[in-house]
């Protein structure tokens, strides 16, 4: 019977293979590291991976093949919420991603303009958009009843409120796009019913602990101004959405 073998993107020495130094497993590439960094918190994307473990794969193959970091751009094809990108960025490194999905390619986009806004400029357009949204008094807006059994009813009013005061402000600036994905973060801690790992709605769990939308909000704000403030200290505008 003819040997069979799989064949690789790249031919490396017998000799003086070193592929294996690099060693990872489920845990290390696991996405759910990322709701603990900066700038990657900002919107839970199960399908995604671990931004140390990009950071670890970059920096493994500058090392392999004594690259510096102007040597190197990195490519991701699939770039999802952006962690390659925004992993390529702390380290330095010029990135480009390109994204198919709409609603993602916007998620990924948002999070790398944080080189693109003031962080104060961001706390005041986020304080007006709640300010409005507690001050008018909405009308409820006609939702789908998945959505009515997520969420108690003054719950869904308060994020109708949010939402409603957002459109009125919104100007298409990189403050106001922030806005909406401090909003669409909090959807998910602010029901008080189940949701499975991979985002899927539980209408029929419920959970005794969510938070207030008003609260969740400004919490989001202020966790985003202060993820600005360190990507601003730590990191380099080296990467983009194409």
């Amino acid at each position: 019977m003819e040997n069979v073998r799989q064949f690789t993107l790249f031919e490396y020495e017998k000799s003086n293979n070193k592929m294996h130094s690099l060693a990872w497993g489920p845990k290390d590439t696991n996405f759910i590291d990322n709701m603990l960094l900066p700038i990657h918190r900002w919107f839970r994307f199960p399908a995604g991976f671990s931004a140390e473990w990009v950071k670890k794969v970059i920096k493994w193959c500058l090392a392999q093949n004594e690259w510096s970091i102007d040597d190197v751009i990195v490519l991701d094809p699939f770039a999802g919420s952006g962690t390659t990108i925004l992993a390529a960025e702390e380290l330095g490194v010029k990135a480009y991603g390109v994204e198919a999905h709409p609603f993602l390619a916007k998620i990924a986009a948002i999070k790398l303009a944080w080189k693109n806004v003031n962080p104060r400029n961001l706390e005041r357009y986020a304080m007006e958009v709640l300010n409005t949204a507690k001050s008018q008094n909405w009308d409820l807006m006609e939702y789908p009843s998945l959505i009515k059994r997520m969420y108690p009813i003054d719950v869904l009013k308060d994020l109708n409120s949010l939402r409603l005061a957002w459109e009125f402000h919104n100007d298409n600036s990189t403050e106001s796009e922030i806005v909406w994905l401090a909003i669409t973060a909090i959807l998910r801690q602010t029901s008080n019913r189940g949701t499975a790992p991979w985002q899927y709605a539980l209408p029929k769990k419920k959970r005794k602990k969510f938070t207030p939308p008003y609260e969740a909000f400004q919490k989001q704000i202020s966790l985003m101004v202060q993820d600005i403030h360190y990507f601003n200290r730590k990191a380099h505008p080296t990467g983009e959405i194409i």
